[in-house]
């Protein structure tokens, strides 16, 4: 025959590890979700940094084409200035020496 205090102990040895293995399901069901979450947040962050640096990426490439265009202006106007330069001293040369053959009378 069981005593009233041997009852006891029993039912709470078994309350102990029934209530021990529905927590253990609570524990794992809550990681289990919080697991799931954080991947979900992590997927969508990646996506959205992916989505900004590719935005930002197509941005340089159209600068780079800009300053590319630009660069490519300025070298042609440098070329033309040194073409004049190159003239404007010979006609200068030329100038003189119709001076100092024709004018020039010292």
């Amino acid at each position: 025959m069981w005593s009233n205090r041997a009852k006891e102990r029993a039912f709470k040895s078994q309350y102990v590890t029934y209530a021990s293995s529905k927590l253990q399901l609570i524990v794992d069901m809550t990681s289990a979700n919080a697991s799931h979450q954080v991947q979900q947040e992590l997927n969508n962050t990646y996506s959205r940094l992916k989505h900004e640096v590719n935005t930002a990426k197509a941005e340089l490439r159209s600068e780079i084409q800009s300053m590319d265009t630009d660069r490519n202006k300025l070298n042609e106007a440098a070329d033309a200035l040194r073409t004049l330069r190159n003239k404007a001293g010979w006609l200068d040369n030329e100038i003189n020496g119709f001076i100092s053959r024709f004018i020039d009378y010292s």
